[in-house]
């Protein structure tokens, strides 16, 4: 009888929470209030975060039909915290998880995750020079404490705007990580991929030693690039990027 129950419940509040977009992208969720609402409230840990999970780590990355929840993909992955909502975008795979959290004196507290909407994890934050780990207290998320095992996998740390994956409002998708900035298409093709630099809001792409400058600004976490000039024609598909998380 359990597991005739839990099955079509968590299929239930998954279809919820992926169905909630944010304005100007139909790709990034809001947290579904399963447990209760959350008024959004601004934390210490408020920010973006990244971290690449190498093959090594997981002994190579094996296909998978039914991926089970949380599972640790090799590719660079962000986690957002934004006043009481956090969500993680992996590059390759997609998204990862919606939720709320709350901080309490270093103890980070998260609930209405889609995967467990009825169980809270908690968890001890540990910052260190730009960087946090997160430690497990109490968290029974099923499938054997997936959860915990994904966020303690490897630390995060603190990514700088305009650094992050972001979303068009046309579908595209952007990776600008780690000195690589990639952009796929809503078919998943690539359309421009090359190096970047940062200097004091410009951000100067090249592609093939051609380079092209933009600058850009943020306001109300979207993400506008205005070309300034260069040496050669590469250009994005969009000017407003919404982050994923």
């Amino acid at each position: 009888m359990a597991a005739r129950w839990f099955a079509p419940t968590i299929l239930a509040a998954l279809v919820v929470a992926c169905s909630a977009g944010t304005e100007g992208s139909a790709f990034r969720h809001d947290p579904y209030p399963f447990t209760e609402s959350v008024t959004p409230t601004a934390t210490p840990i408020d920010g973006t975060y990244a971290r690449v999970v190498p093959s090594e780590l997981l002994g190579g990355d094996a296909p998978c039909v039914r991926c089970p929840p949380y599972r640790l993909t090799p590719g660079p992955e962000v986690i957002g915290f934004d006043r009481g909502a956090y969500r993680a975008y992996h590059w390759g795979a997609g998204y990862v998880a919606v939720g709320n959290y709350a901080l309490d004196n270093g103890i980070l507290t998260l609930l209405n995750d889609a995967w467990c909407p009825t169980t809270r994890g908690v968890y001890e934050v540990e910052d260190t020079d730009g960087a946090f780990a997160l430690q497990e207290i109490d968290d029974t998320c099923a499938f054997g404490s997936v959860r915990a095992r994904y966020l303690e996998a490897l630390s995060w740390r603190t990514l700088p705007a305009p650094e992050g994956i972001y979303f068009s409002a046309s579908g595209d998708r952007m990776l600008v990580f780690g000195g690589e900035l990639i952009v796929e298409s809503p078919t998943g093709r690539t359309t421009v991929s090359g190096g970047y630099t940062l200097s004091q809001g410009i951000i100067t792409i090249t592609v093939d030693s051609c380079a092209r400058s933009f600058r850009w600004t943020e306001h109300d976490g979207v993400l506008r690039l205005g070309p300034r000039g260069g040496s050669c024609s590469v250009d994005l598909p969009a000017i407003a990027w919404y982050p994923a998380t």
